[in-house]
C-alpha cells in the first residue's frame, strides 16, 4: 500500500510496517525517550521508510520544533540545516554517530566525547540558544555555589546573607551568570526582585521571575516539555533547567543547572521534581566546542 504523507499536526501511522509504526508512536511520546533512544529507533527503520522521513520530514510531525513532536512549537525546525552538496542531512548524520559509537544505555564512551560528533547529535534535538553558544557547561558548573543554604548565603555575603531568604536556587543560578559575564540587572531595569551581594552584584531570589528573564535574555528554551515529564529526556544534555511546580506552599518551582544526570545542588531535595512538575523549560549549553 502506498504511504500517504500526513498533514502537519496529525499522528503518523505506518500500515504494514511494524518498525515504522513503533517509531511514530515513540516519537509521539518523545517526553519518554532519551536522545539516543530516539535516534536508535530511527536507525532501526527499513530503508524505504527512512527515505520517507529523509525526503519529506518537513511535511510530517516527526521533527523537533513542530506541534506534537515534544518540543516547543515556537522553536524553528532545526532538523534540516543549511547544507552544501554532498552533506548528509542532520538526522542521518546523528544516526551515523550513534551507530559508530555503539553507546550502551545512552552513555557514550569517554574517548569519543571530544570528537564533536556527540555535540552535533545533541544539537539536532536541543539547539543551543545563540546567546549561550559562547559558553561551555564546565565553566558554568565551576561557578555554581554548592553547600547548604546558609553556606551559600555566607559565601555571597551582603544582603544575600539575610535570615528571611530560605530558598537559594535562583540565587545560585544568579551567581553562575554573574561570574560568567551575564550580569543580573538592577531592579529598575527588569521585572526582577533582587538583592545585592558583597561583590556589589545583583542576585535574583524568585525562581519564576528569573525563568521569565531567561526567556527575555536567551530566547525560547531548547526544550519545553509538559506533564508528564521524564528525566530520561534530558540524559546527556547540559544546561539550565526550570521547573513549574504548583504543589509547594513556599515556591512556584525550581531553577538549577543540569549536568546531564543531576542538578547542581542537592538532587531533588524536596521530592521528585520531574514527577511533580507541570512542565519544564531547558536552555542547553554546549559541552564541547569545535576548533
Amino acid at each position: 500500500m502506498a504511504q500517504e504523507l500526513p498533514k502537519s499536526g496529525t499522528r503518523v501511522s505506518f500500515e504494514n510496517n511494524v518498525r515504522g509504526r513503533k517509531w511514530a508512536e515513540a516519537y509521539r511520546d518523545f517526553n519518554f525517550m532519551s536522545m539516543y533512544e530516539m535516534l536508535r529507533a530511527y536507525r532501526d527503520l527499513d530503508a524505504s521508510t527512512r527515505k520517507l522521513f529523509t525526503d519529506q520530514r518537513d511535511q510530517t510531525t516527526l521533527v523537533p520544533g513542530q506541534s506534537g513532536a515534544g518540543c516547543n512549537p515556537s522553536t524553528p525546525d532545526r532538523s534540516v540545516p543549511n547544507t552544501t552538496p554532498g552533506e548528509r542531512p542532520r538526522m542521518q548524520y546523528a544516526v551515523d554517530v550513534v551507530d559508530a559509537q555503539q553507546m550502551p544505555d545512552g552513555n557514550p564512551p569517554g574517548d569519543l566525547r571530544d570528537t564533536g560528533q556527540e555535540e552535533d547529535a545533541r544539537e539536532f534535538l536541543a539547539p543551543v540558544p545563540e546567546k549561550l553558544a559562547r559558553f561551555l557547561f564546565d565553566q558554568l558548573n565551576r561557578a555554581y555555589p554548592r553547600g547548604s543554604v546558609s553556606q551559600v548565603k555566607q559565601t555571597i555575603g551582603g544582603k544575600v546573607n539575610a535570615d528571611w531568604i530560605k530558598n537559594t536556587c535562583a540565587i545560585r543560578v544568579s551567581r553562575v551568570l554573574n561570574q560568567n559575564g551575564i550580569s543580573i540587572p538592577s531592579p529598575a531595569a527588569h521585572n526582577l526582585d533582587v538583592v545585592s551581594g558583597a561583590d556589589n552584584r545583583w542576585y535574583s531570589y524568585r525562581q519564576k521571575q528569573l525563568q521569565g528573564w531567561f526567556e527575555d535574555q536567551f530566547g525560547p528554551p531548547s526544550l519545553s516539555l509538559t506533564k508528564p515529564v521524564n528525566k530520561r529526556t534530558l540524559l546527556n544534555l547540559q544546561g539550565f533547567l526550570a521547573f513549574d511546580i504548583t504543589s509547594w506552599a513556599d515556591a512556584t518551582g525550581h531553577i538549577d543547572i543540569w549536568d546531564g544526570q543531576k542538578f547542581g545542588t542537592q538532587d531533588e531535595a524536596h521530592g521528585d521534581y520531574f514527577a511533580m512538575a507541570n512542565g519544564i523549560k531547558f536552555w542547553r549549553v554546549p559541552s564541547w566546542k569545535k576548533p
